[in-house]
């Protein structure tokens, strides 16, 4: 994600709300790769650094335990030189049913 005018805040730095979707979507292409529908339960974001404008943001998710009820992902956000932006956990549900096709 290319850090925008639009996803500044009043400090003139990306803000939290940015950095948690774009760290939710990877959680959620990770969580519902088998193809079961998984919704998330439970996230946790820690800022380690600011992002600001014209940093390209990159999520990487990676799977802390693939439960096949209550799966658990974990994120880094990073910059384009590898700086850590923030730290995402999350938890997620993953129901008996498949993905819709669309």
């Amino acid at each position: 994600m290319k850090v925008t005018t639009e996803h500044m805040n009043g400090g003139n730095v990306c803000q939290g709300g940015a950095l948690f979707t774009l760290a939710d979507l990877a959680i959620a292409a990770l969580m519902n790769c088998r193809g079961q529908l998984t919704f998330g339960i439970s996230n946790s974001i820690m800022f380690v650094s600011s992002a600001y404008e014209g940093d390209v943001l990159r999520a990487e998710a990676v799977s802390v335990a693939d439960h096949h009820k209550i799966p658990s992902v974990e994120v880094r956000v990073t910059s384009q030189d590898g700086r850590l932006i923030c730290h995402v956990t999350g938890m997620g549900y993953r129901k008996n049913v498949s993905l819709p096709m669309e």
